[in-house]
């Protein structure tokens, strides 16, 4: 009888075992540290003492990933209303994480510049800006995202507060 036991003690470990390596290989990083994404940008400001904007445009973002989970990230956009165009562009710094092999949440924090053409003069706001969001991945290199951001800049001798959001297509390659 002892021998039937230890058959069946032996077994639940090995299935164990391997359940926790198949779990821990859902949490690691995926093998392509490169990644790129295109999407339609919806922005608001909300300076003081003046009516809140909503700006609409499209944008695109690199990213390269040095360390598992951790990725340097360039983003720009274009928005443009009311004869105002801007470029804002984000440096950031993004943590992702793997809770599944299609599901990637992520945070970022960085700087923001964003060079405005408003009328035929120029400035240049700089601030702090945030993100968060989730890959969706349908097969290894295609899938979509969708992204919030929280900025605040110094723009035209203000701190203006923005939220933002894009979505679109991502794709990633080795």
């Amino acid at each position: 009888m002892a021998r039937p036991l230890q058959r069946l003690g032996l077994a639940v470990t090995l299935v164990a075992a391997l359940a926790k390596a198949r779990d821990a290989r859902a949490d690691e990083a995926p093998d392509p540290p490169y990644e790129a994404s295109v999407g339609a940008v919806a922005l608001a400001g909300f300076p003081p003492e003046r009516e809140a904007t909503v700006d609409y445009g499209v944008g695109a973002a690199y990213s390269y990933e040095p360390v598992p989970s951790w990725a340097l990230e360039v983003v720009v956009h274009f928005v443009a209303s009311r004869g105002e165009a801007a470029f804002p562009t984000d440096f950031l710094g993004r943590k992702s994480f793997y809770p599944s092999r299609y599901i990637h949440p992520y945070v970022g924090l960085g700087l923001t510049l964003i060079p405005e053409i408003a009328r035929g003069e120029g400035a240049v706001g700089v601030g702090l800006a945030s993100s968060w969001g989730t890959d969706l991945w349908l097969s290894e290199p295609v899938g979509v995202f969708a992204e919030a951001n929280a900025n605040l800049v110094l723009l035209h001798g203000d701190v203006v507060p923005e939220l933002g959001g894009v979505a679109g297509p991502v794709f990633r390659w080795r």
